[in-house]
């Protein structure tokens, strides 16, 4: 620029005078330049600095906030009650912290979006807080239906609110970015304004004297440390910026950002991780490339629509790995807007929930499904039977229930012990499944009984046939361990609509015509008959009768002598028994004693017999009788 201003000194000379008096306006107008740049400076660093102050405290309160609903998820799985406690303790305290930060932000100078987006956060905190301290208060109870209450108002309110309190302070965050990046942009254009400037100053300076020279220099040094100084500022600014990014990085839930046109922008370390994806395989790419097809359509479409409406979902969705693993995924989505209202990015998050998922599919099975054979259990045989009940009588139909009991099963238990009678159960249970139809229903009532529905059985010929095929598969010898085993089983049946028109009556009913069949010599099956019915009630009340004749003394015996043929003389007597009826008098042994013996009554009975003879001959004794037998 020197030899410049030598190469030009004839021009100086000649404008030395005109450049004298502009020098003087310059001067005056590079003095009032400076000065308000320098306190547009002020002003812009005192600005960039409570931004940076507004930026730093919604990014922590927004980290709480996630601390908070973390650990209230964490609390739910945890099983040592101390460990609880601490959970809740800590709780406690990140809540005075987010409340005491909150107030650190609201005394500091806010304009009008920044006080709605902090008001919307704070109607967020009365919907959610209330549910959040009761998760946690329930979570400290070791009831499952506790644990599943907290898990339910975690997932319906208190993550969805997190969510949207993430939200609300995140974009408060990004204005405050914005509020930063538009003054470090207006900073620059500044210094280099004031560099172009100053360079036509010199140039005057050197064409007119000296002695402004200085003057002008010490302005420019002024004014240039200034601008340093608000580089540093700016550059300080940016580093709390890259900090905010980093937490996004390696935040512990997978995240992916995309724009407004939904097009993926970025991704963190987390979702490389559970995913296998890197930000080069997808970047630019349209999400739905990680579907695997399992999702239902319905669930896309309600997705798009409250995030139109709401701004805001969350739920389930099934993708896929780039190795191809399909996997479950509980995501939350929030919609980031600009000063507008538009759309701006799409914010997800999500965690792999699949061992969730298979375990709530094991807990079903269990739940209906008998825990040895695998087959319906007794709840989940009421709830089906129901259904085939109201299938049949909407279609005119007719279905048969088979009750099954096999014979003498306890022998096999008190004889070779419960893991041989277990696999033994298991095998009946299977041989059953292979005998009956894709549409028929096969459960275990518990111990050694099954039940069978044959639905839609159309001629009643094929009952038989079902019942002879069951029978005879059944039947076949069974290799267990080193045992070969044998058993038969007895079958009841009963027709709907004939035998009943509800579960429970066709149940009994099956269950009376088995008896039958056990009565019948067993290893044959029984169609149900009312006649049956009345043998039954019969019986059970001959067996009630019985009880109470044990208690109220109403059996007596009656003794046959025996007569020796040599001498004539009674050797022994034979001690018969007889039941004393208050109603129908004396009834004869046939008549109750195989009822007694089915029953387990037999022993009381006989202990009465024994105690009562043995009385009778002391009494006889006593008197002088000589000793019988």
């Amino acid at each position: 620029m020197g030899r410049l201003i030598f190469q030009k000194n004839s021009q100086i000379t000649f404008l030395a005078a005109l450049g004298y008096i502009i020098l003087m306006v310059l001067f005056a107008v590079v003095i009032f330049l400076v000065s308000r740049t320098s306190e547009q400076q002020k002003i812009t660093n005192i600005e960039n600095k409570i931004a940076s102050q507004k930026m730093q405290l919604a990014t922590e309160l927004a980290e709480i906030a996630r601390s908070r609903a973390r650990l209230t998820g964490k609390m739910i799985y945890l099983e040592d009650y101390f460990e609880k406690d601490e959970v809740k303790i800590e709780l406690d305290l990140l809540a005075g912290k987010f409340a005491r930060i909150r107030g650190e932000l609201l005394e500091l100078p806010l304009n009008k979006d920044e006080l709605a987006l902090l008001k919307l956060q704070a109607s967020v905190v009365p919907k959610t807080l209330p549910f959040q301290r009761k998760a946690a208060q329930l979570a400290m109870d070791d009831d499952p239906a506790s644990i599943k209450e907290a898990q339910r108002l975690l997932y319906e309110v208190v993550f969805p609110g997190q969510e949207m309190t993430i939200s609300y302070l995140l974009q408060f965050r990004d204005k405050q970015k914005q509020q930063i990046e538009l003054a470090a942009m207006a900073s620059n254009k500044a210094h280099q304004e004031l560099i172009d400037f100053n360079k036509l100053i010199f140039l005057f300076v050197f064409l007119v004297a000296v002695v402004f020279a200085a003057i002008i220099i010490v302005k420019i040094r002024n004014t240039e440390t200034a601008l340093l100084k608000s580089k540093k500022q700016t550059q300080l600014a940016l580093e709390e910026l890259k900090l905010y990014e980093n937490s996004f990085e390696y935040s512990g839930e997978a995240m992916v950002i995309t724009d407004r046109n939904n097009c993926i922008v970025n991704i963190n370390s987390a979702f490389s991780l559970l995913t296998g994806y890197s930000l080069k395989d997808l970047i630019g790419k349209d999400p739905k490339v990680l579907a695997s097809e399992k999702t239902p359509p319905e669930t896309y479409e309600e997705m798009w629509h409250s995030l139109k409406q709401e701004s805001f979902w969350q739920g389930e969705l099934w993708d896929k790995k780039k190795n191809g693993d399909i996997y479950a995924k509980w995501i939350s989505i929030s919609v980031l807007k600009d000063s507008m209202g538009q759309v701006q990015n799409y914010i997800a998050s999500f965690t792999d929930i699949t061992d969730r998922k298979n375990t709530e599919e094991r807990i079903e099975h269990l739940a209906h499904h008998d825990i040895l054979t695998g087959l319906y259990n007794r709840f989940s045989l009421g709830e089906r039977l129901g259904q085939s009940i109201l299938n049949a009588k909407r279609d005119q139909e007719q279905l048969a229930l088979l009750f099954i009991d096999l014979d003498k099963f306890k022998n096999v238990n008190d004889t070779l012990g419960h893991n041989i009678g277990d696999k033994l159960l298991i095998e009946v249970a299977q041989r059953i499944k292979n005998a009956i139809r894709e549409n028929d229903i096969a459960a275990r009532n518990g111990g050694d009984e099954f039940v069978v529905v044959v639905n839609d059985i159309g001629r009643t010929e094929f009952i038989g046939y079902i019942a002879e095929k069951i029978l005879n598969i059944i039947a076949q010898p069974y290799h267990i361990e080193n045992h070969v085993l044998e058993i038969t089983p007895s079958i009841g049946i009963s027709v709907y609509p004939y035998d009943g028109q509800d579960s429970d009556t066709l149940l009994k009913n099956a269950d009376v015509a088995m008896y039958h069949a056990k009565e019948l010599g067993r290893n044959n099956f029984q169609l149900f008959s009312h006649e049956m019915l009345a043998k039954i009630q019969k019986r059970l009340s001959i067996e009630h009768e019985l009880n109470i004749a044990l208690q109220n003394e109403q059996l007596e015996l009656y003794y046959q002598p025996l007569v020796n043929a040599d001498n004539n003389y009674i050797s022994a007597v034979e001690a018969l028994v007889r039941w004393r009826h208050p109603e129908r008098g004396i009834i004869l042994p046939d008549h109750f004693i195989n009822i007694a013996e089915e029953t387990g009554l037999i022993h009381s009975l006989g202990a009465w017999v024994i105690n009562e003879a043995c009385r009778q001959l002391s009494v006889w004794k006593e008197s002088g009788l000589a000793p019988l037998r």
